[in-house]
């Protein structure tokens, strides 16, 4: 089955280049300062604005099981719903080119997410949501690409867009999650076959437990204790 799925994967990136999508080397992904108008999602602190992708040792991991998004009709999906499966979201913009290639991708592997048991979150990231979400959806070659693929909005609050806020400098951006929720990896910008590579690897995985907590040591009361007072004595 795994066999089956490299196969599949690596041709995601040969299948997302028709003739609805042309890849331009030269650009690659869009600064998410560049979104129109005055945007809610801007970052509190300076970013560095680079691409590449980055996979994290489990010990190293944060966990986004608390990541939630909505469908257009507004029902809520938390990723710790689909604790067990390998899970991508990934981030993208109406205003970026660089995205539809993801978007491509993405809706490849969509089509295939029960077979395969992993699971896919396109979640756009513009301020002005629906409003330009529709009218980019209903483009003929968006049509196309997107055929009976969902699309979401990040949850608003801490849970939601600002969970993510401060690691995501550029669009497109996506984060591979591991069967526990875990951000085993991420990657800046486009680059065609990435998104392959990098599920490819965290569903070849073994299911990593979280470590159990540290046991509490126990408290020792001030002064002696009774057996202590009685020896005294």
């Amino acid at each position: 089955m795994k066999r089956v799925l490299f196969v599949l994967l690596c041709a995601v990136g040969l299948m997302a280049q028709d003739r609805y999508v042309t890849y331009n080397k030269s650009w690659n992904f869009c600064p998410r300062q560049d979104q129109r108008g005055s945007s809610p999602y801007q970052p509190t602190s300076r970013v560095t604005w680079e691409t590449g992708t980055e996979y994290y040792p489990v010990g190293q991991r944060v966990d986004a099981s608390t990541f939630k998004v909505f469908d257009k009709d507004n029902k809520p999906t938390v990723m710790s719903q689909l604790k067990g499966k390998p899970i991508v979201i990934g981030l993208w913009s109406t205003h970026c080119e660089p995205s539809l290639y993801l978007l491509s991708e993405m809706a490849q592997l969509w089509h295939k997410t029960a077979q395969f048991g992993f699971a896919v979150f396109p979640v756009n990231f513009d301020a002005e949501r629906w409003q330009t979400i529709a009218p980019f959806l209903n483009q003929q070659r968006v049509r196309t690409i997107m055929t009976d693929v969902k699309v979401f909005t990040p949850d608003k609050g801490p849970d939601g867009v600002y969970l993510l806020m401060k690691v995501v400098p550029v669009l497109p951006t996506f984060f591979v999650l591991d069967r526990e929720g875990r951000v085993a990896a991420r990657s800046f910008g486009f680059k065609p076959g990435e998104l392959a590579r990098c599920l490819q690897r965290v569903y070849d995985e073994p299911l990593h437990p979280l470590p159990a907590p540290a046991p509490v040591p126990e408290k020792k009361e001030k002064g002696m204790t009774k057996s202590e007072s009685t020896t005294g004595s």
